[in-house]
């Protein structure tokens, strides 16, 4: 929330080809998930990166751009320091990541090394009807614990195929 709360605060003085930086992570990318976890640092960083997106949009008529952007693996406390970059490189890298983007290039992630991140999966193409002759169905039920905590508490599954 805070960084969209800085951007209404912001935005009001920014000028055409004023750019906005959003730190995120990678791991909001639900593309780039391959370990899986972190539930409730996972789905902030997709929450900024779904808000970024948005602002983009809204902001592009103004010729505002918007970029997130991931760190790297930075040596900080989060990491116990076994980062691959200390803070010092990571800053410097954003700051240049920054300056080289246009606003052709709004709402899309990079990582601090250049390259660009997937955050979502390609849209799907369309299913095709399938029926079943016997009617079953996959059911996956998974519900968050009342703490909003990284466990998952439960999943049910429900009438699998066989």
């Amino acid at each position: 929330i805070a960084p969209m709360l800085a951007a209404q605060v912001f935005t009001p003085y920014m000028t055409a080809s004023s750019k906005i930086g959003l730190l995120t992570s990678r791991m909001g990318s639900m593309t780039d998930n391959t370990t899986g976890g972190s539930y409730g640092y996972r789905m902030s960083k997709a929450a900024l990166n779904a808000a970024g997106k948005s602002l983009s949009l809204d902001l592009k008529s103004r010729g505002i751009a918007v970029f997130l952007l991931h760190p790297g693996y930075v040596k900080t406390d989060m990491t116990h320091q076994r980062g691959l970059i200390d803070t010092a490189e990571s800053a410097r890298g954003l700051i240049a990541l920054m300056a080289q983007k246009t606003a052709q290039q709004t709402g899309t992630f990079w990582h601090v090394n250049g390259e660009q991140l997937p955050w979502y999966p390609p849209r799907p193409q369309p299913l095709k009807a399938r029926q079943s002759r016997a009617g079953r169905f996959f059911i996956i039920l998974c519900a968050l614990s009342n703490k909003l905590s990284n466990k998952l508490s439960r999943t049910v599954i429900a009438d699998a195929p066989r």
